[in-house]
């Protein structure tokens, strides 16, 4: 997997999970490396920005080739639940962060009558709810200049 950040990993589903094609008898432990097997793929190939869809998941399961079905279809259920939650946080969280970023651009604007870009590029690095709510706060309240509310950033970093 670590050939994913080469953007090698593009194809490799068909070969991902052969080592399981020798599984005799798939029992609990089996099961087990097999949900952490294919979980590992697919963080990897959804960091690596390669997409990924029901028939990669299949071709994924296939290279698995002896798997008991039923297992290959309760992980990937759980998988599934899984990845969609955690999509549906970044999501959100990435929503938030980006709300108060344009939060604190647009009090800073509208109180000190001019953009930063470098106020911006500082408040870009935050990536701490409770720091872009203290900023938010800042210069909503305390800041007398766009220049308070940089140092207030680069205090914080």
């Amino acid at each position: 997997m670590a050939l994913a950040s080469l953007g090698r990993l593009a194809g490799s589903e068909s070969t991902v999970l052969s080592p399981l094609r020798s599984v005799d008898a798939w029992g609990k432990r089996e099961s087990d490396l097999l949900g952490a097997m294919t979980v590992y793929f697919m963080k990897s190939a959804i960091n690596a920005k390669i997409p990924v869809d029901q028939s990669t998941v299949e071709t994924l399961f296939q290279s698995a080739n002896q798997g008991d079905e039923r297992t290959m279809k309760s992980v990937l259920a759980e998988i599934g639940e899984e990845i969609a939650k955690n999509e549906r946080k970044k999501a959100v969280d990435e929503g938030v962060e980006n709300g108060l970023r344009i939060a604190i651009d647009n009090v800073t604007s509208s109180r000190f009558h001019k953009r930063s870009r470098r106020l911006n590029a500082d408040v870009k690095r935050v990536s701490d709810f409770e720091q872009l709510n203290s900023i938010l706060t800042f210069a909503t309240v305390q800041a007398t200049s766009i220049n308070d509310v940089i140092a207030y950033v680069g205090a914080l970093q």
